[in-house]
């Protein structure tokens, strides 16, 4: 399923860097928090203009919702979908895999499409183990889906 993205203007242009010359933005300024913006893992578009944000009113929090920023025109949109935890991204492409939020008792692996906003169900992991924090990592062709699960306590 394709979404519609419905920008708005957010992001700000601060100049450059004097030092090397690098242009500097400030992505968000909104009344929400944004998590996802550190660059721990790559959440942007190959191409490197679209960046996926995570936003909630409280922080890290299962339900957080995912929204992207456009650096060519300074805008954001969210995309509607809710995260049960941080995505992982394709480092070559423009794949976003998470698990998506609020699906009842089914626990769904989504695939968001940076670039074209293609949304689409991945895999049914409602067979899996539960994940604690459900953090993962995916393989460059797409094809491996890595992620953490609680064996038992705090293991």
């Amino acid at each position: 399923m394709r979404l519609r993205p419905r920008w708005m203007p957010e992001a700000i242009h601060r100049g450059s860097d004097p030092n090397v010359g690098a242009r500097l933005t400030q992505l968000t300024s909104g009344a929400l928090v944004s998590q996802c913006i550190y660059c721990e893992e790559r959440y942007t578009s190959a191409d490197g203009r679209y960046i996926a944000i995570l936003r909630g009113p409280t922080g890290y929090a299962p339900g957080e919702s995912l929204w992207v920023a456009d650096l060519e025109t300074s805008q954001v949109a969210p995309t509607g979908c809710l995260l049960a935890g941080y995505p992982a991204s394709n480092p070559f492409g423009d794949g976003l895999f998470f698990e998506a939020a609020g699906t009842g008792d089914r626990r769904v692996l989504m695939r968001f499409d940076l670039a074209t906003w293609e949304l689409e169900e991945a895999c049914d992991l409602s067979a899996c183990p539960a994940t604690r924090y459900p953090v993962c990592s995916v393989s460059p062709d797409e094809r491996y889906f890595l992620g953490n699960y609680r064996i038992a306590g705090d293991l």
